[in-house]
């Protein structure tokens, strides 16, 4: 059985929608104790000695990414939408309009209702719901920032046997140490690292472009700050959304 896994500090946000990708805390065996530093997320790919098998797991890890890719645009277009209905209800029929919405929906609205209408509120100052969102939003704060200041950290197996490694340094060399047998394996694993540490990165645009999108709602224009947590909050509750739909 071919396994996908992502070994980093903390994790907020998986790197596709279908959860191909298992995630676990970092540790410090792909390269010399001197450079495996926990602050640098490891993707490690074991794969099968199938052929067959591992090519139907790459595809599978694709056909997620491809998922996750759809699931960023969903995103949008479905905040935009939320965002217009939000600006033609008055306050007191918000809470009606969304009580059969989509839980991402329900949710969200929910938070903005009992957003502070006070800016003598900051982040400090939050509780419940509100205070849990902001502790998620600094903890995926810290996961993009490890995985934009440390390119990619790539290690394959193939029936448990290391083939090879990779560190892809932000100047564009690659560092590698490969068996040559199984170049073919690692080349792919390596793809399909990046291709998911891009899909990682483009989460954070999209909570950036979601909270620009909250951000003028009259319910949290106190405090447009609180855009980006309900923003996260929001495509969690989506992934989620989209993994029961097909689970």
């Amino acid at each position: 059985m071919t396994t996908f896994q992502l070994f980093e500090r903390a994790n907020v946000m998986p790197p596709d929608v279908l959860g191909v990708w298992q995630t676990a805390p970092a540790f410090g065996g792909a390269f010399a104790a001197s450079d495996a530093r926990a602050d640098i997320p490891q993707w490690r790919i074991d794969a099968d000695a199938s052929p067959q098998a591992m090519t139907n797991a790459f595809w599978a890890l694709q056909t997620s990414l491809d998922a996750t890719d759809a699931a960023l645009r969903m995103a949008q277009t479905r905040l935009r939408a939320f965002v217009r209905v939000q600006q033609t209800l008055p306050t007191s029929y918000q809470a009606a309009a969304f009580a059969t919405a989509p839980p991402p929906e329900a949710a969200l609205n929910r938070m903005l209702l009992t957003a502070p209408s006070s800016v003598a509120f900051g982040w400090t100052d939050q509780i419940g719901e509100w205070q849990s969102a902001i502790d998620e939003f600094r903890a995926f704060v810290q996961q993009i920032q490890r995985h934009a200041l440390n390119y990619a950290l790539v290690d394959t197996r193939v029936a448990d046997a290391r083939v090879g490694i990779t560190r892809v340094t932000w100047g564009g060399d690659f560092e590698s140490a490969l068996t040559g047998q199984a170049n073919v394996v690692h080349q792919a694993a390596l793809r399909a690292a990046l291709l998911s540490r891009q899909q990682l990165l483009k989460q954070f645009a999209t909570v950036a472009r979601g909270a620009g999108e909250l951000a003028g709602l009259a319910l949290i224009a106190a405090n447009p700050a609180l855009a980006l947590p309900a923003a996260l909050r929001f495509l969690k509750l989506l992934f989620d959304e989209i993994r029961k739909q097909n689970g």
